[in-house]
């Protein structure tokens, strides 16, 4: 049952009070996996002892965008040798291998694909050195089938970051009209650090630069850019510091930023946004106890009540589905799909098991995770479906 009332996490920019419908998940209606969708490919068969295929996201066809490692095992000549792998696009056993990306960047080593999606020329992708963080040591490129790699942009590599307390999303690519966004780290005048969106188009030769400072999280929406606004904050006990978001904010090419909505000024500090998705007149993200689905045009606000200790993970807007899962602090799926139909406002689930947390969609086609039987994290693997219209 759905009910509508005032949430006191949450108001909006102007300072008005934020009516949403509240909905427990357990009121989601409960389909068939084929009522929703029909099988189309599974990488379960790609992953053996010696080899992983890693998926990152889907194209416009359904293909898997994903990384194929090989692991090899370390000798006394090289301590940190580690799995090396190739972006491509894999489909029904096959994989496609996009151009090499290793001498682009000189001193790496070996890196692993942290990041990717499909644009209408070809694909983005991040890579980060293996045995580094990606948040400090990221390298966006573009390329594809067929074609060479190109290095559009990469990390300043500032030592400094990888002590610090990292709650932002760095280095995830987001694409709007020709132009891709992503977050990075970013050192002040006065020592202290904080994070920016980075902006690179994809139709001229410009360098990359900066969108949005103290920013984080972009995602890309009919009206702008809205991005999770992030604050420093000194953590003694630490010796580091925490960035934390407590207000969305849009930004366009027009007018000054706007600030979409903010916690309350009654929630504990800890108490933050916690990663921002979002599509045509979508976005979603998680405060406290709630996730939340909003309108920022019409102000339509959907609350999901989350259980206690749980989070909600892998969300995407699909279409007219907003999708995502659900796990407790161990990171242990409760076991079921949830997919909202932004146009009739019905939420219903889809029962699977070992879901990992990571979903894509693309066009007419969805993704998820699942887990393997296994001990490594290797076994987990990528099923693909295409939606039933």
């Amino acid at each position: 049952m759905t009910q509508t009332q005032t949430l006191s996490e949450v108001q909006w920019g102007s300072g008005e009070e934020v009516s949403a419908r509240i909905v427990e998940l357990d009121a989601a209606t409960e389909v068939a996996f084929g009522d929703q969708f029909t099988a189309q490919d599974s990488t379960g068969n790609w992953q053996k002892q010696s080899n992983f295929l890693l998926g990152l996201g889907l194209n416009t066809h359904g293909k898997i965008i994903g990384e194929l490692s090989q692991q090899m095992k370390p000798t006394q000549a090289d301590a940190k040798l580690s799995d090396h792998g190739e972006i491509g696009l894999a489909n029904n056993g096959e994989f496609e291998a996009f151009g090499s990306t290793r001498k682009l960047v000189e001193g790496d080593g070996n890196r692993t694909v942290t990041s990717a999606l499909s644009t209408d020329d070809g694909y983005l992708w991040v890579e980060s050195p293996n045995y580094q963080s990606v948040a400090g040591t990221w390298r966006l490129f573009t390329g594809g089938p067929g074609a060479e790699s190109k290095l559009l942009a990469k990390s300043k590599n500032e030592d400094e970051f990888s002590a610090n307390e990292l709650s932002v999303e760095v280095a995830v690519p987001v694409l709007d009209d020709k132009t891709v966004y992503w977050s990075t780290l970013t050192a002040k005048a006065n020592g202290s650090t904080s994070t920016s969106v980075l902006q690179h188009s994809l139709s001229g030769d410009e360098e990359s630069k900066i969108f949005a400072d103290d920013a984080t999280s972009p995602a890309g929406l009919d009206q702008g850019i809205a991005v999770l606004d992030v604050m420093t904050e000194a953590d003694t006990e630490k010796n580091s510091e925490n960035h934390v978001s407590r207000s969305i904010s849009l930004h366009t090419e027009q007018a000054d930023p706007e600030v979409l909505l903010t916690g309350s000024p009654l929630l504990d500090d800890t108490v933050a946004f916690t990663r921002l998705v979002g599509q045509e007149e979508t976005l979603m993200t998680q405060l406290a106890d709630k996730f939340l689905v909003i309108n920022p045009e019409n102000k339509d606000v959907m609350a999901v009540a989350l259980p206690a200790e749980s989070r909600a993970v892998g969300y995407a807007v699909c279409g007219q589905y907003a999708a995502w899962q659900v796990v407790d602090v161990g990171g242990a799926s409760d076991g079921w799909q949830y997919l909202l139909d932004l146009e009739s406002n019905e939420l219903s689930k889809i029962a699977k098991g070992g879901l990992t947390g990571t979903t894509f969609c693309n066009g007419d086609y969805f993704a998820w995770g699942v887990g393997g039987t296994g001990d490594s994290a290797n076994d987990a693997y990528v099923e693909v479906m295409k939606w039933k219209k």
